[in-house]
C-alpha cells in the first residue's frame, strides 16, 4: 500500500513540475527574397514577431499533446482505482483513495491544459490585431522578452527543486519496504535534471539571444547619412555591409 501511494505521488509530482528543459531545437523558415507582406519579416532578417509566432505554434502543439496525455493518464488511474481490491478492507480503501485522488488531480490538470491557452498564445493573438507594423514589432519584442524571462525563472526553479530532491534521496534513510537502489536511481535522475536545468537554456531564451545578436549585427553593419547635394537638395543614404 505504501509503495502504491509513493508511486502515485511521484507521478503526480512529475505532472505538476513539468519538464525543466524545453525539448528539441526551434526552427523557422527564413524569407529568401527579403520581402514581407505579413509583417513577420523585415528586409534585413527575422523580426521578433516571427519568433513569437514560432513559440505560439509550438506551445499550442505541446499544450494539446500534454493535455491529452495527462487527461488519458488521469482517467486510467481512476479506472484502476475502481478495479483495485485488497484482502484487507482498510488497505483497499486507502488504495482506492490514492488512485482516485491522483487520477482526479491529473485529469483536472489535463483538462485545464487543453482548455486554457498559454501566455504566448494569448499574446500572439493580441499582436495579430495590431495594424501598425512598428507597434507590432515592439509588442512582439516585449512578449519575447517576457516569455524568455519566465522560461529562465522556471528552468532555474526546476533546477533548484531537482537538486533538493537529489540531496534528499542521497541522504535519507531508505524505508525498509524499498531497496537501496530506489534512492540511488532517484538521486541520479534528479541530479541529471538539475545539471541540465542549469546548463541548457530553454527555447525562448535561445530565441531571444538569437534575435538580439541579429539586431546587434545589423547595427554594426549598417549606417545612415543625410548628404547635401550641389543643387541645394539633400539625400538620405542607408548603407548595409553584407
Amino acid at each position: 500500500m505504501k509503495r502504491i501511494s509513493l508511486s502515485l505521488l511521484v507521478v503526480c509530482l512529475l505532472f505538476t513540475l513539468g519538464s525543466p528543459v524545453s525539448a528539441g531545437d526551434f526552427t523557422f523558415a527564413l524569407a529568401q527574397d527579403g520581402i514581407s507582406t505579413s509583417g513577420l519579416w523585415n528586409s534585413l532578417g527575422p523580426s521578433a514577431e516571427s519568433f513569437v509566432s514560432t513559440l505560439a505554434r509550438e506551445e499550442e502543439k505541446n499544450r494539446k499533446i500534454g493535455g491529452i496525455f495527462a487527461t488519458g493518464t488521469g482517467l486510467v488511474l481512476l479506472g484502476l482505482g475502481a478495479l483495485y481490491n485488497d484482502e484487507d478492507p482498510a488497505d483497499e480503501e486507502d488504495g482506492k483513495r490514492a488512485f482516485y485522488t491522483t487520477g482526479g488531480i491529473i485529469t483536472a490538470l489535463g483538462v485545464c491544459r487543453l482548455a486554457i491557452p498559454s501566455y504566448v498564445e494569448f499574446e500572439y493573438e493580441r499582436i495579430l490585431k495590431i495594424e501598425d507594423p512598428h507597434k507590432r514589432e515592439q509588442a512582439s519584442y516585449a512578449t519575447l522578452v517576457n516569455v524568455a524571462n519566465q522560461a529562465r525563472i522556471s528552468r532555474l526553479s526546476a533546477g533548484v527543486i531537482s537538486g533538493a530532491l537529489c540531496l534528499y534521496f542521497l541522504n535519507r534513510d531508505t524505508p525498509s519496504y524499498l531497496s537501496d537502489d530506489f534512492d540511488r536511481y532517484n538521486a541520479l535522475i534528479y541530479g541529471a535534471l538539475c545539471v541540465c536545468s542549469f546548463l541548457v537554456e530553454s527555447t525562448p531564451e535561445k530565441m531571444l539571444k538569437e534575435y538580439q545578436e541579429g539586431q546587434s549585427n545589423l547595427q554594426k553593419n549598417s549606417s545612415f547619412a543625410i548628404l547635401p547635394q550641389l543643387d541645394g537638395t539633400i539625400t538620405a543614404v542607408y548603407t548595409y555591409k553584407f
